[in-house]
C-alpha cells in the first residue's frame, strides 16, 4: 500500500492511502487518508484558472463555512463540508500524479468521510444512500427492504435537506448542482446530507458551479437563459423533494415535445415545461394516473408544490424559498400518522380521506386532531386559530416537544424534551402532561407534570402560560362510514 504525507495549507498534514482511488468524476480524483476519515479531493489535468480555483476554495473554506463558530456541530451533520484545501502537494510524487492524470502542481480539498448510515448493502456490494435510489420506483426495487423507510422518515429527510439549503442560501452562497446525486439521505433515521460543497456558486463573486443535473436544472438554465443562482436552487430543491415523496419526477410526462429526443428533453424541461399534475393543462399528465397524487400530501406542501410547479415555474423571483420547504415540511410532520395494520405512514387533516393512500382502505375508527390557536396581541386572553390548517394529528405515543407547545419552529437553537404524550387505552384517548409547564383546560383544571385528561370534542387546552403559548383545540376526524 502506498501512502503519501501531504501538507494543507494551514500547515496540518494528511496520510493519503495511494493504493487506488475511491471514485474519479470529469474534475477531481478521490483518495481516503490511512485513518479513513477524510476523503481528498485532488483534481484533474484539465483544470482551468488554478489560482482562481484556490481563491474559490478560500472562501469556501473560511468566509462562509457554517461549521465553524456558533453552532458548528449543529450544521455539521447537514454538510460534509470542506476541511482543509492542498496548494502543491509537496510529498506526492510526479509518477503519482502522472499516472492517475492529476493536476500538477497538485490541487485538492479535503472533506470528512460519509457516516455508514448513508450506506446500504446489495448483492453487488456496498451502495451509498444518494437521493437518487429514493426517488423513482426503479431505482427503489433495488434498495433491501429493511433501508426504504417510511413516508415519514422521508418527510424528515426532505425538511432536513431544505435546511441545509436554507443555511447556504441565508449564506448567499447557491449549489449550482443540486441534484440526487448530491445528496444523500437516510430514511430510516429521517437524516439527510449535501456534499460536493467545494464549487458553491457565490453570487456575484464566482460562479464555479456547474449548470446543474438533467432533470434538476431550471427551466432558464435548460433554456440557456440564466446562470446558476439561489433562484435555480429553489427549482432544483423543490424537484428533489416531489420526488423523494411521490417517487415521480414532476415535468417528465407524456407529452412529446418534439421527435428528437435531445430537442424534446430541451423543451420538455425548458421553455415548454409542464406540470405533470397540472390541474388545468392535462396534456402532460402522465398515461395512468399515480395512485396518490400531491394533494395526499396535506395542505402545507400542496400550496408549495403548486407554486412551484404551476404558478413559478417560469418565474424564478416567485418559487418557493427553502425556508418556505422547511416550514412547510416541519408542518406536515405534524400531520402524520401511522396507517393502522400497515407499515407506512400517511399525512392526515381535516377535509383529507379517510383512507389509507397505499392501499385505499378506510379507516374505520375517529382520528383525534389539535387545531392549533395562538394569543392575541391586543387581547391576551383571547386566542386566534393560527393560518394554513396548522394543527396536530395525534395517534397512540405521540409525544409533544416544546415547538409544539408554542408558536415556533423547529431549528438549530431546538432541542428536543417531551413536554407530553398522548395515549389511547380502554377505548379512550388522553393527554398526559411531562412539562414542568401548567396546562389550563377549558374547563378550569389545571394540568401539571403527571397529571392526564381524557381528549373530547371540543375540549381546548392552553398548553403553558408564557406569551408565546398555543392553545390546542380538540376534533375528533370521523372515520369513512361503509357504502
Amino acid at each position: 500500500m502506498a501512502v503519501y504525507r501531504t501538507a494543507l495549507t494551514d500547515l496540518r498534514e494528511v496520510e493519503i492511502d495511494a493504493g487506488e482511488s475511491v471514485g474519479a468524476g470529469g474534475e477531481k480524483t478521490a483518495f481516503l487518508t490511512l485513518d479513513r476519515s477524510q476523503v481528498v479531493l485532488l483534481f484533474n489535468q484539465g483544470l482551468r484558472d488554478r489560482a482562481g480555483r484556490l481563491r474559490h476554495l478560500e472562501r469556501i473554506l473560511h468566509r462562509y463555512n457554517p461549521a465553524t463558530g456558533q453552532h458548528a456541530k449543529f450544521w455539521k451533520a447537514h454538510f460534509r463540508w470542506p476541511e482543509g484545501m492542498i496548494d502543491g502537494g509537496a510529498g506526492l510524487p510526479a509518477e503519482f500524479l502522472r499516472r492517475h492524470q492529476l493536476l500538477q502542481p497538485a490541487t485538492g480539498v479535503v472533506v470528512p468521510v460519509i457516516e455508514p448510515n448513508y450506506y446500504f448493502r446489495t448483492a453487488h456490494g456496498s451502495r451509498l444512500k444518494s437521493a437518487t435510489w429514493f426517488t423513482g420506483e426503479k431505482a427503489r426495487r433495488f434498495v433491501p427492504d429493511a433501508e426504504k423507510g417510511s413516508l415519514a422518515g422521508l418527510v424528515q429527510c426532505a425538511a432536513m435537506l431544505a435546511r441545509g439549503v436554507r443555511r447556504l442560501h441565508f449564506a448567499g452562497l447557491a449549489h449550482g448542482d443540486l441534484s440526487g446525486k448530491n445528496v444523500v439521505i437516510d430514511p430510516c433515521t429521517g437524516e439527510s446530507c449535501l456534499f460536493d460543497l467545494d464549487s458553491l456558486v457565490i453570487p456575484g463573486v464566482s460562479s464555479e458551479g456547474f449548470t446543474g443535473t438533467a432533470g434538476y436544472m431550471a427551466p432558464e438554465l435548460v433554456a440557456g437563459q440564466g446562470r446558476p443562482s439561489i433562484e435555480a436552487d429553489r427549482h432544483a430543491l423543490a424537484v428533489l423533494i416531489y420526488e423523494m415523496l411521490l417517487r415521480r419526477h414532476p415535468l417528465l410526462g407524456s407529452k412529446m415535445w418534439s421527435e428528437t429526443p435531445e430537442e424534446d428533453e430541451r423543451l420538455g424541461l425548458g421553455d415548454k415545461a409542464l406540470f405533470i399534475e397540472h390541474p388545468e393543462d392535462r396534456s402532460n399528465a402522465l398515461p395512468v394516473p399515480p395512485l396518490i397524487p400531491y394533494t395526499r400530501l396535506g395542505p402545507h406542501l400542496v400550496s408549495l408544490i403548486r407554486r412551484a410547479f404551476i404558478e413559478a415555474l417560469h418565474a424564478p423571483s416567485r418559487r418557493p424559498t427553502a425556508d418556505d420547504w422547511e416550514k412547510a415540511l416541519y408542518r406536515t410532520v405534524d400531520l402524520l400518522m401511522p396507517v393502522p395494520g400497515e407499515k407506512d405512514w400517511m399525512v392526515l387533516a381535516p377535509g383529507m380521506p379517510m383512507r389509507s393512500p397505499w392501499t385505499l382502505q378506510p379507516l374505520t375508527a375517529p382520528v383525534p386532531f389539535a387545531h392549533f390557536y395562538r394569543r392575541s396581541r391586543h387581547a391576551p386572553q383571547e386566542f386566534l386559530p393560527e393560518p394554513s390548517l396548522q394543527g396536530l394529528t395525534i395517534y397512540h405515543g405521540l409525544r409533544l416537544q416544546p415547538w409544539h407547545l408554542c408558536n415556533i419552529q423547529p431549528g438549530e437553537m431546538s432541542a428536543e424534551d417531551p413536554q407530553g404524550y398522548f395515549a389511547f387505552e380502554n377505548g379512550a384517548w388522553y393527554l398526559v402532561s411531562e412539562s414542568d409547564e401548567i396546562m389550563q383546560l377549558s374547563d378550569g383544571r389545571i394540568l401539571r407534570r403527571g397529571d392526564f385528561t381524557t381528549l373530547t370534542e371540543g375540549l381546548s387546552v392552553i398548553m403553558s402560560p408564557g406569551p408565546e403559548a398555543r392553545q390546542f383545540r380538540f376534533a375528533f376526524l370521523p372515520p369513512t362510514i361503509p357504502s
